[in-house]
């Protein structure tokens, strides 16, 4: 149905496969978190119950800065309202 695109799933595949069986026999090591650099999360205002709140849109932001501003809700978001609360164990 598509050649092209399931010769390179097929291709990259191999190649994950591989490299999951080299990290099974620990010739290989686990290089993922390398891959991404991580950005500090973005200081965001919160409603009177302690939920972070989008500033207004602005008319000049790049794919970027909305990426990194909607990450940095949605981890604020998430991490108040991860239930139960691991730190009343």
């Amino acid at each position: 149905m598509f050649p092209e695109a399931t010769q390179t799933f097929e291709a990259a595949f191999v190649e994950y496969i591989g490299y999951v069986e080299k990290l099974i026999d620990g010739l290989a090591t686990d290089d993922f978190k390398k891959m991404r650099s991580p950005k500090e999360l973005l200081e965001l205002a919160t409603d009177p119950k302690g939920y972070p709140v989008l500033p207004p849109p602005g008319e000049k932001e790049s794919l970027d800065v909305m990426k990194h501003l909607i990450r940095s809700f949605v981890s604020a978001h998430y991490h108040k309202t991860t239930f139960p609360p691991y730190n009343a164990f």
